[in-house]
């Protein structure tokens, strides 16, 4: 299962840019603010409990952390492995209010896979785990063929509250 991602995200010299200036400037709740919304969609920012203890999280995460995941993903391109790895069923998963991978690019990926399927998630940010949770869970568990039993566990429906016995 893939989510939000792609062979190849963004060019190098914009990931080298936003870690010199994590580097320089680190993070700000100001600044923080000023891109934090575009992970989610706009109904999570405006509604969710957990909207503001992330972006918490985000302000107090670690500069040198960021640093090294600009660099990974800058230097990440998958475009000549995916075609022959994974061979196995692939779930890809997208988001059409995702700035960060877009859905066309993410749709490329499950296309350039023997085996990827593209499910695309509406009204979502990058982040939909997080976002649409319950839509990326079912996702999972319908690709996965769960039993009812796994899928009641993940919603929080155990047998019990159902009167299963």
């Amino acid at each position: 299962m893939l989510s939000n991602t792609a062979m190849k995200i963004g060019v190098r010299e914009d990931w080298m840019a936003s870690a010199n200036a994590a580097r320089a400037e680190g993070f700000s709740r100001e600044k923080v603010e000023a891109f934090f919304p575009e992970l989610f969609s706009e109904a999570f920012c405006q509604t969710s409990l957990r909207y503001e203890e992330l972006l918490e999280r985000r302000v107090q995460m670690s500069v040198e952390g960021y640093i090294g995941c600009c660099q990974a993903i800058g230097n990440a391109d998958f475009s000549e492995n995916a075609r022959t790895h994974p061979t196995q069923p692939a779930l890809v998963i997208g988001s059409d209010n995702d700035v960060i991978t877009p859905p066309d690019i993410v749709e490329d990926l499950a296309a350039s896979l023997p085996n990827g399927q593209f499910k695309m998630i509406e009204s979502a940010g990058h982040l939909p785990c997080v976002d649409k949770h319950m839509e990326f869970a079912d996702l999972i568990v319908s690709f996965l063929d769960l039993p009812f039993e796994v899928h009641a566990a993940s919603t929080g429906l155990g047998a019990s509250s159902l009167g299963i016995r």
